[in-house]
């Protein structure tokens, strides 16, 4: 048998306990953490009071009267003219229906 020098012998035991080395691992595993499951909040029950909102053909139907009114009533408009006021006007009156403040400058 050949003979193994003393540095490499102690070279391949420190190499080998090294590699097995380390914690030993447990017996028993750690959980992994629970993560918590979302909640939906519950959609609010309508009331009598509450407003219900319009269809689609409604808001459509709101919309195309809208704009006739705007085109029929208040056309030709020139810029800077008296009827381009009055259509402002106009438009103003119909976005404060809606709750909106408005301005004509």
């Amino acid at each position: 048998m050949p003979r193994v020098p003393h540095r490499l012998l102690a070279a391949l035991l420190l190499l080998v306990s090294s590699c097995v080395g380390g914690s030993v691992p447990s017996s028993t595993p750690t959980p992994a953490p629970v993560k918590p499951t979302p909640t939906i909040p519950a959609a609010p029950t309508p009331t009598a009071g509450d407003r219900v909102a319009p269809s689609a053909g409604e808001l459509g139907r709101e919309g195309f009267e809208t704009l006739s009114e705007l085109t029929q009533a208040h056309s030709p408009r020139a810029s800077a003219s008296g009827e381009e006021r009055a259509a402002a006007i106009y438009i103003a009156a119909q976005f404060e229906a809606l709750g909106y403040s408005t301005e004509i400058t």
